[in-house]
């Protein structure tokens, strides 16, 4: 069985000959369907099985109350935080990702469902950092000086804690000297830069130039993101990644 929703794969253990009739290789298929379905209709699942599912479902639409009330059972039942947080919400947002790719979702969708998950996160986060458990690693976002937009910033910095990830948000209108502190204080593994503007993308390339010139780019990956910004502009200033709305997680 594959996957949240099940699956299956079907293989021959003998070389289907090329002559074989189409009918006898669907009749084997729903000869093996068949008993895949009866298996899964008589396994019974566990709470804690329907309290993921649950989780999975109410962050991919984006309802937040029902996710605060089953991470809150959860832990009454004793399930592992990190459970909680790997099992449920992160395979949800990877499919939200999914979506937004496909162009099935856009910005206010990806918007409803961070917000959905960030109840949740404010349960867990104290819980798994007093477990000891290490961050995925650290990550620096910011709008760009002359730019105050924040929606994708703090949707993306949302996203990025819902990956496991520390996020440091250095918030709006941001010059290259305060990229450059964070840089220097946080020793994040990358950073991200938002600009909502045409006017406010060139800041992009001025900060890239004052990390360069700090002796710091060899440092820290640099992502890019922002209604108006291409791959093509990504990769004229040099960054290393780009998302239209910075709506991504590094690997």
């Amino acid at each position: 069985m594959l996957g949240k929703g099940g699956g299956s794969i079907l293989a021959s253990s003998h070389h289907i000959q090329s002559d074989t009739p189409l009918e006898n290789v669907f009749a084997m298929y729903d000869l093996a369907n068949r008993g895949y379905k009866s298996r899964r209709e008589t396994r019974e699942m566990s709470r804690e099985d329907v309290i993921l599912d649950g989780l999975y479902e109410n962050k991919l639409n984006g309802i937040a109350q029902p996710a605060v009330d089953l991470t809150k059972e959860g832990l009454e039942l004793g399930m592992d935080p990190m459970v909680l947080l790997f099992d449920g919400p992160i395979p949800a947002l990877e499919e939200v990702g999914r979506l937004f790719k496909i162009g099935e979702y856009f910005g206010p969708e990806m918007l409803i469902a961070a917000k959905a998950m960030s109840g949740a996160m404010e349960i867990l986060k104290p819980l798994i950092a007093a477990s000891g458990a290490e961050p995925q690693g650290t990550f620096v976002m910011g709008t760009v000086k002359c730019d105050i937009h924040d929606i994708g910033k703090n949707l993306c910095s949302i996203m990025q804690e819902g990956a496991g990830f520390k996020v440091i948000d250095i918030g709006v209108n941001g010059p290259p000297e305060k990229f450059i502190e964070a840089i220097l204080e946080h020793e994040p593994d990358a950073f991200g830069m938002s600009a909502f503007l045409t006017t406010t993308m060139p800041m992009f390339g001025t900060i890239i130039e004052a990390i360069m010139i700090a002796g710091l780019r060899d440092r820290v990956k640099i992502l890019v993101g922002g209604t108006p910004v291409t791959q093509e502009y990504c990769e004229a200033v040099g960054a290393d990644g780009f998302a239209p709305m910075l709506i991504l997680v590094f690997a």
